[in-house]
């Protein structure tokens, strides 16, 4: 049976699909899928990063995913269930997200996990299209918070406005 996943597919197209077809012949399927991932993995980072900026340098924080200062002696991101491959995604000065991009999911992790975001009160979204860990092997888990805090402004951002709206301003 064949299965066409293309309508109608370009002269490039199906020359991929043939390359793709003999260096399965020669090296097995593990090397058709990291090929497939090689070509892809940038353009679904990069795609990722439209919305949001990450990852940062500090560890992942659940924490700063709820509004919440980071504890410091923090257990994150080992306390979250099936964490593997995890980053923190920052948007206006906030973390929007924390992914992790796991192979694989059974069931007890993902009670566990379920159990983790209803405590943390956390919205769950798990796809296997939007990782770029390793497209095609690995699934992309975001977390996000049900009921994002505010962002409490630091002294600096306190001190920056206080600059602009006292700007040409004298007080004698």
């Amino acid at each position: 049976m064949k299965r066409q996943f293309v309508t109608n597919p370009s002269s490039q197209y199906l020359e991929a699909v043939a390359a793709l077809r003999q260096l399965l012949a020669e090296g097995g399927q593990d090397v058709v899928q990291r090929a497939y991932a090689e070509a892809l993995w940038e353009e679904k980072l990069a795609t990722f990063r439209t919305e949001v900026t990450g990852p940062g340098d500090a560890h992942v924080c659940v924490h700063r995913l709820k509004g919440e200062p980071c504890p410091g002696r923090c257990d994150s991101p080992q306390v979250i269930p099936g964490v593997n491959h995890s980053s923190e995604w920052v948007k206006d000065g906030q973390t929007e997200k924390i992914v992790f991009q796991p192979y694989r999911l059974d069931g007890e992790t993902l009670q566990a996990l379920l159990a983790f975001c209803e405590t943390h009160a956390l919205k769950l979204e798990i796809s296997a299209e939007e990782a770029w860990h390793f497209p095609g092997a690995s699934l992309f888990v975001q977390l996000r918070a049900a009921n994002p805090k505010p962002v409490s402004p630091s002294k600096m951002q306190i001190s920056e406005l206080f600059k602009r709206l006292t700007h040409g301003f004298s007080l004698s």
